[in-house]
């Protein structure tokens, strides 16, 4: 995964142990994975490392606190790992249902990939080589960083609205090109990527969470031009038609 003979040095910041192992267990040949399960401890290391140090760091989104309570510390984290390294990656991971919100908080920290749980494991690799292949580049000034902001927070409010790179532009107040190749550097995907992402996103709570609504209004919802749209791009990202995950996920809660 590495283009060099060194191991990777990657910082899982999770609080199940599942996915703990199941990091180890993918990145074994090719990286030294530290694994914690608290806030506290991750930026203890983080703040202690030498400037170099890690190569990686996946943090969950959301983690548990002392009390129990599952809260968007993980975000915070990311947040403060940006400050404190700001040319550290960042990989976010997520199983929350209000996905949408998650996905800005993440990218406005400093996260430049997301991956959903559960995440194939072809997926994890390809954003960890993805994220560890990357060359430094220079931070992007703050009217860029900006205007790729404003266009996270835009598409989470109209995700199922038709856009086109010219009107994101226009709320970037960046040109179209300069935007294209700005959100690609923060945000480790193409515009294009992210938006089809969010849609599918969409899609699969709409499945879940709108038993009664038909397939076609599914599809047209979440932004696809038609069904047969949404169900290429959704078997190509999930590996199942949406009338099998609505299904699959029938059958686990009535289980």
């Amino acid at each position: 995964m590495a283009t060099t003979k060194r191991r990777l040095r990657v910082l899982v910041v999770e609080d199940d142990a599942r996915v703990r192992s199941l990091v180890e267990d993918i990145l074994e040949a090719v990286a030294n994975v530290q694994s914690v399960a608290n806030v506290a401890e991750a930026a203890r290391l983080v703040a202690g490392a030498t400037r170099r140090y890690f190569d990686l760091v996946i943090v969950d989104c959301l983690l548990a606190g002392p009390d129990g309570r599952v809260e968007p510390r993980g975000i915070d984290l990311m947040g403060d790992i940006h400050a404190l390294r700001p040319s550290l990656p960042i990989l976010a991971i997520t199983g929350a249902g209000n996905v949408e919100s998650i996905i800005v908080a993440a990218f406005r920290n400093g996260a430049r990939d997301l991956l959903y749980k559960p995440f194939t494991i072809d997926d994890f690799r390809a954003s960890v080589t993805r994220l560890t292949l990357r060359t430094s580049r220079r931070h992007a000034p703050p009217r860029t960083r900006a205007g790729v902001a404003r266009v996270l927070s835009f598409l989470s409010e109209h995700v199922g609205q038709p856009v086109t790179l010219d009107s994101l532009a226009r709320v970037a107040a960046l040109s179209r090109c300069h935007l294209s190749r700005t959100f690609r550097d923060a945000v480790g995907i193409s515009l294009r990527t992210y938006v089809r992402n969010l849609r599918l996103e969409r899609a699969q709570q709409m499945l879940t969470r709108s038993p009664g609504a038909s397939l076609t209004d599914v599809a047209l919802d979440a932004g696809f031009y038609d069904l047969p749209h949404l169900d290429k791009v959704f078997r190509e990202r999930y590996g199942v038609s949406p009338s099998e995950f609505r299904k699959t996920r029938r059958q686990q809660r009535s289980a």
